[in-house]
């Protein structure tokens, strides 16, 4: 049990300021001594009282100093500090809502119409509230959620719920903005009839001249829902006349939606969070010398990057060893089991590790 907490206490980061604060604290405590030699036994008391009021104040900084180095660790403190302004300033934390929109914002979602709040130890959710109509609202809301779902798994916080609501009305525009907004829709309504293609819903940002288009078809594959998304795009931007738009196009399958730079949008699966806590495992433990960990399916494999020379074959049988008693265990899903994946593991220098 010692040796478990001796363990533990070894593992907290001390800044390496506390060094030069504990020297200077044994200087000083040292200088005091040798100017108390030949002082009244007042004079020495006064100091004594001094020095142990410093050594308490000294002490106390230093617990309160390991103390907040230690919480940071935990995901959920960590969270709560960054969404305080002050914690979040001091400590240099980013706050998870300003994640979670950036994340947003690269796979080509709209966010200046959104509310992101966290709540932290008491419920552990992050509610999104969107400000537009209901159509829009739900032409969105399941993406929204898979990818905020998704999001977290990678990032480690799967302890967070995610709820999407609809927003209390709907942010502002001007007059000439709404007359713009719904000249705009109606372009792209009627450049899509022209192609015989059916949108799900068409949202319209003049502001920011933003255009999402979603269209909902039967088709499975990743690939070919990227294709046609592209394929849509590149139609609307030829045949339409709307200097300063960006246009984006989402295809809908019946599993998962695809933009059309190539992000896709599926519910988080069993195998998502499996797999996502299979890579923090290596990537985040300096002793396995992962680098990056990256999976695709149909089939399902795994490439995994290190650290070490294409020599050390040895290493590279012990993260085999270590992938395949995870895959192995008896909480993995049937898709995992040993004889369905291929494993792929490179040296630091690119080449496979056989």
């Amino acid at each position: 049990m010692k040796s478990n907490i001796k363990s533990e206490m070894n593992k907290i980061k001390i800044p390496n300021e506390l060094d030069s604060y504990i020297e200077s604290g044994v200087n000083s405590a040292y200088n005091v001594k040798k100017i108390s030699k030949g002082k009244s036994f007042a004079s020495i008391s006064k100091l004594s009282r001094r020095k142990k009021s410093l050594y308490v104040i000294g002490a106390t900084l230093v617990v309160l100093l390991l103390c907040i180095n230690t919480l940071l660790h935990s995901k959920t403190v960590m969270v709560f500090a960054s969404e305080l302004p002050l914690t979040s300033s001091l400590f240099n934390l980013n706050p998870l809502s300003e994640q979670i929109t950036s994340d947003l914002e690269k796979k080509d979602f709209y966010t200046k119409n959104m509310d992101i709040s966290v709540s932290v130890f008491f419920n552990n959710e992050i509610t999104i509230k969107v400000k537009e109509n209901p159509e829009y609202f739900a032409s969105i809301k399941n993406d929204l959620k898979n990818t905020v779902e998704n999001f977290l798994n990678e990032e480690n916080y799967e302890l967070f719920q995610v709820k999407v609501e609809k927003g209390g009305g709907t942010y502002s525009l001007s007059n000439t903005q709404k007359l713009e907004k719904e000249k705009v829709h109606t372009e792209i309504v009627e450049s899509l009839s022209k192609i015989k293609v059916k949108s799900n819903y068409i949202f319209v940002e003049p502001i920011d001249k933003y255009i999402s288009v979603h269209i909902k078809n039967s088709m499975q594959k990743e690939k070919e829902l990227l294709k046609y998304a592209q394929s849509i795009k590149s139609k609307l931007v030829r045949i339409t006349d709307l200097n300063g738009y960006e246009i984006h196009v989402i295809a809908s399958g019946p599993k998962e939606s695809v933009n059309d730079d190539g992000s896709s949008f599926r519910p988080l699966t069993d195998l998502d969070a499996k797999i996502g806590k299979l890579a923090r495992e290596l990537t985040e433990n300096e002793k396995y010398k992962v680098t990056g960990f990256s999976f695709k399916e149909n089939p399902l494999t795994f490439k995994i990057n290190t650290s070490v020379t294409t020599s050390d074959t040895e290493h590279g049988k012990y993260l085999k060893s270590l992938v395949r008693e995870y895959l192995e265990s008896s909480s993995t899903p049937p898709v995992l089991k040993s004889d369905s994946y291929q494993l792929f593991i490179y040296s630091a220098n690119g080449k496979q590790i056989q």
